[in-house]
């Protein structure tokens, strides 16, 4: 029985699932080093310069992966994304849309725009994944969000993604609203 029969379960997760966890945690906790160093350049450290740079360095790391198999993004991402569904079109510019968003955080450009804009956009990502999870199709689409980069299936993972990457946004979209001034501006 060759590997690809079977794939060496354990704990009900197979080995092939856990090397591309182990992929997507890696991936994380660079974007969170990296960030922590960028913070860090200007000698204090400030929690919404810290977002700022997370939310920039893990939209282009992510927008750049889309860009690896960009048709296969494209035509993967109508499986559930709200606006793919509707605007075929949505797929093909998505990937420069989250480069651009993070050109855009990581220079602080419009943070109260940007964030309000970053709240809706991942809200409308996170509500589509929730449909197509909820609805537990018989083959699973897959998770396109590091392109071919990372091969696993749409999930919970997918959704907290969006959910905690719009509530970064959003607590930083309050706090402008509140009067707070931006520490790069």
């Amino acid at each position: 029985m060759g590997h690809s029969d079977h794939d060496h379960h354990v704990h009900g997760v197979t080995t092939d699932t856990k090397d591309e966890y182990r992929k997507l945690y890696l991936i994380f906790g660079f974007i969170l080093v990296v960030s922590a160093l960028m913070t860090q350049i200007g000698g204090e450290w400030a929690w919404m310069l810290a977002l700022d740079y997370i939310m920039g360095t893990f939209f282009l790391v992510f927008g750049l992966f889309k860009l690896f198999e960009y048709r296969m993004f494209a035509f993967g991402y109508k499986d559930y994304d709200l606006l793919a569904k509707r605007l075929p079109w949505w797929g093909y510019v998505y990937p420069f849309i989250e480069i651009a968003l993070g050109v855009l955080y990581i220079l602080h450009v419009a943070p109260l725009w940007l964030n309000a804009f970053t709240v809706t956009l991942l809200s409308i990502n996170a509500l589509g994944v929730w449909l197509t999870i909820r609805k537990k199709p018989a083959d699973m689409p897959a998770c396109l969000c590091l392109g071919a980069v990372v091969k696993l299936p749409l999930s919970t993972i997918s959704m907290l993604e969006n959910v905690l990457m719009g509530l970064m946004a959003l607590v930083m979209l309050v706090a402008l609203l509140l009067g707070m001034d931006h520490p790069a501006m």
